[in-house]
């Protein structure tokens, strides 16, 4: 999420930024819940914002306003009273590792845990009879696999409904497709193409790969780098982002040569 739109814009504060623009903070005053969901994917940035804002300071004699300013340069404070509610599908273990110490310690105030459909008692092949008439497919669901509902009981679908749902999909694009093994087919490509929560490892968060270069690696960094610090969630300028990141020229990042 950019800090534009948790905190609005002004006008010219970046390229794009036509008019100025209020963001979900301004929202979240008149519904008076933020709902911030896969909070672990929040990037350093925004998280160091959030920090700030989310100190709750007295304003017109009464306490537990939050104070936050446009992206821009309006240096003016504006205040609003809401509910932050933060969500996940990682662990607490996982967060204190994956946000940073202070941004956890904000949040982590009162913390509840929705157990997976497993600690429920709930099976997920059962539930998938329900998810999938609940999803109002034309195609009948054919008649149980022994194999592939044990395979179902199996995964960690700390994802719950959500899991299935794609299952579900994919299980439907076999039957519209004819495919000979339907069953199979649905858990192979959910397999190959989907993870259930927690299951990612940590290399993957720097894209490493076997069989690729370190230069072409670390050209990838630079060039992620070079994109997202001329972003508003960056610097947003060029000039900006040569101070802030020590560069005479902000090319240099690019020229290490990706083979």
């Amino acid at each position: 999420m950019a800090l534009s739109e948790l905190f609005g814009h002004m006008k010219g504060a970046f390229t794009g930024a036509d008019t100025e623009k209020s963001g979900v903070f301004h929202a979240a005053q008149r519904t008076r819940m933020l709902f911030f969901d896969e909070i672990h994917n929040l990037n350093k940035r925004v998280q160091e914002k959030l920090m700030t804002a989310l100190q709750t300071v007295e304003h017109k004699g009464s306490p537990g306003w939050y104070r936050f300013r446009k992206v821009g340069p309006d240096t003016r404070e504006e205040f609003v009273r809401f509910q932050p509610v933060f969500a996940s599908n990682r662990s607490i273990e996982e967060l204190e590792q994956l946000l940073l110490p202070d941004f956890f310690d904000r949040i982590n105030q009162l913390s509840i845990y929705l157990p997976s459909l497993q600690e429920q008692g709930v099976k997920p092949s059962a539930a998938f009879t329900t998810v999938w008439e609940n999803m109002l497919f034309k195609q009948s669901i054919p008649a149980d696999d022994s194999a592939f509902n044990i395979w179902l009981d199996s995964l960690p679908l700390s994802g719950n409904y959500r899991d299935l749902e794609k299952i579900a999909i994919l299980l439907q694009h076999a039957l519209i497709n004819k495919d000979k093994d339907p069953f199979g087919y649905a858990r192979r490509r959910f397999e190959k193409f989907h993870r259930t929560a927690g299951s990612t490892p940590p290399a993957s968060v720097f894209n490493f790969r076997r069989g690729v270069s370190l230069a072409k690696m670390e050209y990838e960094y630079r060039e992620a780098l070079y994109k997202w610090s001329l972003s508003p969630d960056g610097y947003g300028s060029v000039r900006a982002a040569q101070d802030g990141l020590n560069f005479k020229k902000l090319g240099q990042l690019l020229t290490v040569k990706k083979e």
